[in-house]
């Protein structure tokens, strides 16, 4: 039976809970009630046992502004695990569909005057592999259906933007199609999620979404 997982803003409060919610009856359960904290944009796992997020685990801490961190909940309601500790994601977390971790955008927490966001590879026990390359600066990280592939939407610091495609050990990174608008330092539109769309021919093929 399909349930809808949400994390809905409190107002003022920012968003504070992960609820289940069942689609024909309404019925809500809560599953996570985290006070002050931001983020929390929750993602089932594959077998649907879990659910991922991010979180602030210093929400009224000026020193550390933003930095979120990757978090899991049974799918039942449960105490939450932390999954990385420093880390500054900046992104929805993706679960690796192999079983094997998650697929996150954020930055290097040993480096953070150094390169832009990365596509990085968060294992179960919280060790942190960068996918992507230095000398550019990542967002909207998706993983294909079968786990081989990532894709992401690369800005590289002269301004030209690309939907990029890699394997998933972090080989074989191109780019797939120019995304570089007129004016490509101007602050336009951009493309703000990359979904992976199943053919009957079971390939994939990807699609990106405009904000």
């Amino acid at each position: 039976r399909s349930e809808i997982i949400c994390s809905p803003s409190q107002g003022l409060a920012g968003i504070t809970d992960i609820l289940r919610v069942d689609p024909i009856s309404g019925k809500t359960t809560r599953l996570l009630h985290a006070p002050n904290r931001q983020g929390l944009e929750p993602t089932l796992s594959p077998d649907g046992t879990a659910i991922a997020f991010d979180f602030d685990p210093y929400p009224k801490d000026a020193r550390y502004p933003g930095r979120y961190e990757v978090g899991v909940v049974p799918a039942t309601g449960g105490a939450p695990r932390a999954i990385t500790h420093g880390f500054l994601a900046v992104s929805a977390v993706q679960w690796d569909r192999r079983g094997d971790g998650f697929w996150v955008v954020g930055f290097d927490p040993q480096n953070l005057l150094g390169p832009g966001r990365r596509v990085y590879h968060v294992s179960q026990q919280g060790q942190l592999k960068a996918i992507t390359l230095a000398n550019e600066s990542a967002r909207a990280v998706e993983p294909s259906g079968d786990g081989r592939l990532v894709a992401y939407v690369s800005r590289h610091f002269n301004g030209l933007s690309a939907l990029s495609i890699a394997n998933s050990d972090g080989t074989g990174q191109h780019a797939l199609v120019d995304l570089t608008p007129e004016g490509a330092n101007l602050d336009l539109p951009h493309v703000s999620a990359v979904s992976w769309k199943r053919s009957e021919e079971h390939t994939s093929e990807l699609q990106s979404h405009h904000d």
